[in-house]
Order: C-alpha cells, then structure tokens, then sequence
C-alpha cells in the first residue's frame, strides 16, 4: 500500500504540475499580449521631445515634497507624471502639443490648468507653490533641510540653525548641520509660527519668519557664500551694506587684478552678498557702487588657495568723507572686430575748465581701468584719454565733479577719434525746473544713454539755474535722456525717449518735473535687470535678446496682445541687461531671452506691483545636437554569418 500511496501522490503532483503549466502558459500568453499591447502603444505615442521642469513651494518658500505632477494630453490618451523630490523639484517629460497639467498633495489646494501649450523642444520653467487647506492643525512635526553653498553646491558643515517660537509658548532649540549639510530637527517642533536663523562664524547669518505645520518642513538655506579649498584657485567673498547697516541689493562689485589680467563684476544678491570664485591669486582693487552710493576702493591681495571675505560699506556721493576732493575712474575699451577690448596704457587726463587750475594724468592699467581716487577737487573739468599709435584723443566735455562724489566715466572708443571731435557730435542740452513754479532744480543729474548702434553713456549735473549740457561730446544717434536726483528733495528718474542727436547740431531736452511722481501711465520708476550666463559654463553671454511683454500666467495666457506693453534690449560683454519701464501698466509680464544656439527662456510669472528694482538672473540651456547613427548589420566575410 505504501507504493500505491507514492504513486497517488506522485500522479497527484503530476496533475497538479500540468495545470500549473497550463495555467503559467495562458498567463505568459496573456502577459506576452500585454507586452505586445505595451510595445504598440509605446511605439505610438510620440517621442519626448521636451520638458517642464521647476520647484514647488509653500507661499512662505518652504519646499513640498512628494507633489504628484501630471500631465494629460488633450484625448487623455496619454499620461506622464512624476513627484518632487525634498527640494520641491520635479521634471517630466512631454512632446509638443496640449496638455492639462495638476499639481496635487495631501493637505493642500490642488492646482489645475488645463489646454497648455508646449512647443516641440522647449524647455519651460514652470515654478509652483501650493496653499495648505487651513492653519496648522495641533501636534508636532519636523523640520530639517540643507544648509549649501548656492555656488559651489557644497554642504556647508558646522552650520548652526535655530528655531525660535514667536508666539504661544516658548520654545528655542539649535542643531548643527552634519558633513553634508544636513539639519533635522526630529518630530520636537508644535505647529506655530517661529523665527529661524543660520550662521556660521564669520562667514555667513541668515534670518527669517516661517510658520510650521505638524508635518515634514523642508527649509533649505542656500547663501551665496563659496566655500571651495582648492590649492591655487581663490575666491573673495562678503556682504555690501550701508552706513546704516541695512543690505544693499543690486549693487555692482568690480574686483580688477593690477598685476595680471581677471577683470569681473557681480550683483548683489537679496541678502547684499557677493562673491568672486575661481580667481587667480595676485593683487586686486575690489569697489562696490549702487545709484549714488560707492565703497571705498579696497587693495587687496591674494595669496594661492586664500578664500577671502571682504565686506564693503556704501556710501552716499562717492566714499568714506573726504578733504573736499571727488574721485573720477571708468575703463578705456577699444572697439576690435565688433567688441570691446581693454586698453592698457592709455593716458587719462583731467583738467579743470572752470575756477583754480587743476591738470592731472594717470594710465590705465591691464584691465583697462583708471582712478584719480580721491584727488581730484570739486569743479567742472575736460576729461580726455588718448594713446599714441592706437586712438587719436577723446573728450567728455564740462564734466561735474563734486565733493566725496565719485563719477565714473568709461570711453568706448574706436581708432577713428571720439568725442570732443568736430565731426559726428553733436549737442544735448536743457533745463531741469519744477513743474508749474519754474523753480530750478540744481545738482540733478542727467544722463545720455545710446539705444541704437555703438555703446554710450554719459551723464552730468545741473548748475545753480538746473542747466546742464553735453557740449557737442555726444556722437549722432538715437538716445533716452533721463533726469533724476537722489536724496531729499530728490524725484526718480523721468525719461525722455528716442531723442535723435545730429552732427553739429544742439539738442535741448527741458524737463519738467512733477515732484508727485513721473508722467503719464502706471509705472514709475521701475527697472527690470539681471544677467545671463550660459547654463553649463556659467560664463556670460553677451547680445541675448530681452523682450519684457506685458500679460501672462503661468503659462503664458494672454501674452502680447495688440495694444500690450513691451520693451526690448540686448546684454553687454558681461551678460548684463537693464529694462527701464515707463508709462506701461502694473500687473504681470512675460521676460523672453533668446540667443543663436540656445533653448529659449520663458519666464511667464513676472509680477510688477511696486515700484523699484527688479531681479531677473537667467541661464540659458545650450541645445542638444542629436548624435548622428550609423545603423548596419556585422557579418563573417567567409561564412556570411551574423556577428
């Protein structure tokens, strides 16, 4: 009976291995068809050809992470979606055509927008920011996060962060950040609102207001600090503040090599923070200037591998107070194949026209650079630079110089004679009175910025009678001449456009000046600016077109119509733009940059609500050549067989 009982048992397992098998083998056919089914329908859809990409935040900037990102096509035939990762970021990839796009999370209002447009290899920037459904609940959560350099990405570590409740009861606690950055503060946070601030010592202090629901909050902190430690590269770095110690945002850094030839610039970031990276070690003078405030000139030198901070103080006028003297520098660049070139060398002069005799010289040095710093009394004065076997003299005529001002005067000049010349100047001249009173407003200043052709740009100030004049130093062309004084008693700047200045002729521009404000329309005194760099390299990029229409969301809905605002401009040598609005209507805006080579930049969620300075950095994305394929079939010259 026990080898009946096996044989039972063993055509029992047979039985049941053939219906596995049978099974299996419906299931692998069924499988088999899905992934048949699979293949057609990938084969079918388009290929991605581009991408959405951008960060999604809270209102006050916390970053959210684990948003689901959809996107639909119009049939709904087609679907991609992804989640952001604990920086807020996410990137999916489309294909040209119409889409619906939600961005959802618990806890938080759903975004929906429907009938998108994208374009075949584009690449939108599409940044989002999701609202709680209600205040904090009770209970506690996390907060943790990255404390890096925004530079060089590096984790900064030994960072200290702490939390401070502001209301309710009382609540301090401080972290370090670890090697790679990194802060947590476990579960030990109640809902509420708090003040957060990070600092390393003598390097860096941030500070800021957050309210934390009971939840994870991801707070990253990103100053602009480097912290790079390579042997020979150097970097300087620091803070530009007033005398007042608030941040000054938006002011120009100039760091010049004396002995060797780095020439750079930066802008101030929100937090008044610069930095140079990647320097050769040598002897520079670092400045700082932002309107009618200026640093005092620093000489610094760097040793190889130092990484230096160096903060600097704005002053109004032109420096720390001074004996009575003002400063006059600028660059001296030389037009070569269509671009500018520094021109060491060259003899600057000063010589004043009216009152006391005053005559100085200095050369420029590698940079291009000059400075009477300092030296140079209050009064009007011819400026001239000239080098011999490169360009005959050019002139800036009645030039106004007052005490502890600093005025800056660049010559962009070409080897066939510049201004001061009798051929091709002409004349810009006027008065600047108060409207209504005829009262004249003295110690304005006005300046002559070319729009069309060759780069220039010159200003002067008002006498006693608000008289100023350009004597014949400025080349024919089309110009704005915009008007502005600082301080009390002072109006922002009023812009009379496309003046056409013609050769030996005088121009005369009278303002009239509202003290209420600039005439005609919704904006006053507003500028957008930034810089472009290319995205891979980070080096600037010069002549990229900037158009700033008005209308636009998120995705662009109601750009350009036909009686919309807009304004155009490219960047200089140093990847710079400067978009002055006048007369347009507050409300949102679109800022395009487009560049030979490059994917187009798309920033539809400009808002312009106050006025003031506005920030607009930008990277452009070098486009993707398609590699080209040889596609063939490897065979045995004597058998004919595939390899």
């Amino acid at each position: 009976m026990g080898c009946r009982k096996k044989v039972l048992i063993e055509k029992s397992i047979e039985k049941k291995l053939l219906s596995t098998l049978i099974i299996t083998g419906m299931l692998l056919a069924s499988f088999t068809g899905i992934i048949h089914f699979m293949d057609v329908a990938q084969a079918q859809q388009p290929p991605i050809t581009s991408y959405v990409k951008g960060f999604v935040t809270d209102p006050q900037g916390l970053s959210l992470q684990e948003v689901n990102i959809t996107f639909f096509n119009e049939s709904e035939s087609w679907m991609n979606s992804t989640f952001t990762d604990e920086y807020g970021y996410y990137e999916i990839g489309v294909f040209g055509g119409y889409f619906n796009f939600s961005a959802e999370k618990q806890g938080y209002n759903t975004i929906n927008y429907t009938n998108v447009k994208i374009n075949t290899s584009e690449i939108i920037w599409a940044n989002l920011t999701l609202t709680h459904t209600g205040p904090p609940g009770p209970g506690n959560g996390t907060v943790c996060g990255y404390v890096r350099s925004n530079i060089t990405g590096e984790g900064i570590v030994n960072a200290t962060v702490c939390v401070n409740r502001t209301e309710g009861e009382v609540f301090f606690s401080c972290v370090t950040t670890n090697e790679t950055g990194f802060y947590i503060f476990d579960n030990n946070i109640s809902s509420g609102n708090y003040s957060v601030s990070v600092f390393k010592e003598n390097i860096f202090y941030v500070e800021a207001n957050y309210t934390f629901y009971p939840e994870i909050n991801w707070l990253h902190i990103l100053p602009d600090i480097n912290i790079s430690s390579g042997d020979e590269n150097c970097s300087v770095y620091g803070f530009v503040n007033y005398t007042n110690g608030s941040m000054a945002v938006g002011a120009i850094v100039w760091l010049n090599q004396t002995d060797g030839p780095f020439n750079g610039s930066d802008i101030t970031n929100s937090s008044g923070g610069y930095c140079f990276e990647n320097i050769p070690p040598g002897n520079y003078t670092l400045e700082a200037s932002l309107d009618n405030f200026h640093s005092q000139f620093k000489n610094i030198s760097i040793l190889p591998g130092d990484h230096r901070i160096e903060n600097l103080t704005l002053f109004e006028g032109g420096g720390p107070p001074g004996p009575g003297n003002g400063t006059v520098c600028g660059y001296v660049r030389l037009e070569v194949n269509g671009s500018y070139q520094p021109v060491p060398g060259a003899t600057v002069c000063v010589n004043r026209t009216v009152g006391e005799p005053f005559f100085a010289c200095v050369l420029t040095n590698d940079s291009g650079f000059y400075v009477f710093d300092g030296n140079v009394s209050a009064g009007i004065y011819d400026v001239t630079a000239f080098k011999d076997g490169v360009f005959s003299p050019w002139t800036f005529n009645n030039i106004s110089v007052g005490v502890n001002e600093t005025v800056w005067l660049d010559f962009n000049v070409s080897s066939g004679g510049g201004p001061g010349n009798e051929s091709g100047n002409g004349t810009v001249c006027g008065y600047v009175k108060v409207s209504g009173t005829g009262e004249p407003i003295p110690g304005a200043t006005v300046c002559v910025n070319r729009t069309v052709g060759e780069p220039f740009f010159a200003s002067v100030l008002t006498d006693e009678s608000g008289f100023y004049i350009f004597d014949n130093n400025v080349s024919t062309g089309i110009y704005d001449v915009f008007a502005y004084k600082e301080g009390e008693n002072g109006f922002p700047p009023w812009t009379v456009n496309g003046v056409e200045v013609v050769a030996n002729e005088t121009n005369w521009v009278n303002f009239s000046i509202d003290m209420g404000g600039p005439p005609g329309g919704n904006i006053s005194n507003v500028t957008v600016r930034g810089v472009v760099k290319d995205h891979v390299t980070r080096n600037p990029l010069s002549n990229v077109t900037i158009l700033l229409v008005e209308g636009g969301d998120l995705f662009g809905g109601d750009i350009g119509g036909p009686d919309s605002f807009a304004i155009e401009n490219t960047t200089n040598s140093a990847g710079e733009y400067i978009l002055s609005l006048v007369d347009a209507p507050y409300g949102f805006y679109t800022i395009l940059a487009s560049l030979d080579g490059y994917v187009t930049y798309m920033n539809w969620s400009l808002t312009i609500d106050n006025p003031g300075v506005y920030w607009v950095n930008i990277t452009l994305t070098p486009f993707f050549t398609q590699p080209t394929y040889i596609v063939g079939v490897v065979t045995d010259n004597e058998t004919g067989e595939t390899i």
